[in-house]
């Protein structure tokens, strides 16, 4: 679930680490489900199948927030990178993660160890790394055509 905090009368927020945190929720929600209809979502036996609901799972519960407040102060064409894959030419935006383990990381996908979707995989400078994710904390981060960074670590949902 959504943690919210009422701002001011409709204004609604929520973190991006809330965001992320809902999303994973919302993936082990459909494990039973996904069981009944065989269709692999564990890391090892993830397919095609799998791949479409998490990225359209991924799309509507953190990218659109995250794109439609870019929107709201005049970011006009946000191209968040494609959930599951850690290299996007054409992508000027991504979620980072801060770990324990690594400070400036991009998000690419949860990964299942001790419970289904209960890791982070992510990738930095130098390395690709998996964390808890109840132990991270994320952001949205836009890069603009001059190379200058925004980060934001709350969303607006009452847009």
């Amino acid at each position: 679930m959504v943690r919210l905090a009422k701002s001011n009368g409709m204004e609604r927020r929520a973190t991006v680490t809330d965001l992320v945190l809902n999303f994973g929720d919302a993936c082990r929600a459909l494990v039973p489900s996904l069981d009944r209809a065989r269709i692999p979502w564990s890391d090892a036996n993830q397919y095609d199948n799998w791949d479409r609901i998490a990225e359209a799972l991924f799309e509507s519960l953190v990218g659109e927030p995250c794109k439609l407040q870019a929107a709201k102060i005049g970011f006009d064409r946000v191209q968040l990178g494609r959930y599951g894959f850690d290299i996007a030419s054409a992508a000027n935006a991504f979620i980072s993660v801060v770990t324990p383990y690594c400070t400036d990381c991009r998000l690419i996908s949860l990964v299942s160890q001790e419970r289904p979707f209960s890791h982070i995989r992510a990738v930095g400078s130098s390395r690709e790394t998996v964390a808890p994710i109840d132990q991270c904390d994320f952001a949205f981060v836009i890069v603009d055509h001059a190379g200058k960074t925004y980060q934001f670590s709350e969303i607006d949902l009452g847009l």
